[in-house]
């Protein structure tokens, strides 16, 4: 992991005229990210955000621009490194990501370059990693030295049959009334932030986020940020969600991760 900087360092800031939850804190930073006297002075904010007892979220951001990273601790003190890590280019976009428990790398980690699908994915298990799939050579290289060829995954609603004549059945999560269901409660429910109005600059936020088997949405992130409320709204429109139709594989319930790429337009008069 990267560098953290901790809250004993942080100057905080009560309001800087956004709308916040009353457990919301906010911290300012000058460019070279020591503590800002206030928001005027500031290049950098940070909101932290309490997500549950053991989950505390920091998500900084350029000022007026799309996020520089995201850290997630277990406790309000901040010294145990716990859940979701992101870090952004100057675009937004996710330079990489992954997961940790208890201060070390778990599960998936993602690589990108210039655009929202990973080019690398490497797999760890309480700090030690396992694996890691290069999706440009379309190869995977094992921890005990082994390559091989990467196998390319199923989407949608397919039937397979391999060398044992076994038929693998795979369903895609599906919300209540499909992807125009999807597509009109997006267009319903989503509301431009005044803030975002007032900078003046619309463009697209893309969410991954976790359809767990009961159909409730789950782990939602950032792939591609636009600006704090912008991505504010985009995270509170997906958490909102009414439940999907889970993914099935062999009649079995499964998670499935989706992605969604939601664009605020700006119009002028």
């Amino acid at each position: 992991m990267r560098k953290l900087i901790t809250l004993m360092f942080l100057s905080f800031v009560a309001t800087i005229g956004f709308t916040q939850n009353a457990q919301d804190q906010f911290y300012v930073f000058k460019k070279d990210w020591s503590p800002a006297k206030d928001f005027n002075s500031a290049t950098y904010f940070m909101q932290m955000v309490k997500d549950n007892d053991s989950v505390f979220i920091c998500r900084y951001y350029q000022k007026f621009g799309p996020m520089v990273r995201q850290e997630s601790y277990k406790d309000s003190g901040l010294s145990i490194p716990h859940g979701f890590f992101a870090w952004y280019n100057n675009k937004g976009i996710a330079d990489s990501s992954g997961y940790v428990i208890d201060g070390r790398k778990t599960s998936v980690w993602n690589y990108f370059k210039n655009d929202t699908k990973a080019y690398m994915t490497m797999w760890y298990d309480k700090g030690r990693w396992e694996k890691t799939e290069n999706h440009l050579t379309n190869l995977v290289t094992y921890a005990d030295g082994r390559v091989d060829t990467l196998e390319k995954k199923t989407t949608a609603k397919t039937k397979q049959q391999g060398d044992t004549g076994v038929n693998v059945t795979q369903i895609e999560a599906q919300f209540q009334g499909g992807p125009a269901g999807w597509q009109n409660y997006i267009v319903r429910n989503l509301h431009i932030p005044d803030r975002l109005l007032s900078i003046g600059h619309g463009g697209p936020v893309t969410v991954e986020f976790l359809i767990d088997k009961e159909g409730n949405v789950k782990d939602v992130s950032l792939r591609q940020s636009l600006e704090w409320s912008a991505d504010a709204e985009a995270i509170r429109l997906i958490k909102s969600s009414p439940k999907w139709t889970p993914a099935e594989q062999d009649g079995r319930k499964v998670y499935y991760r989706q992605v969604q790429s939601i664009t605020m337009a700006i119009t002028r008069d």
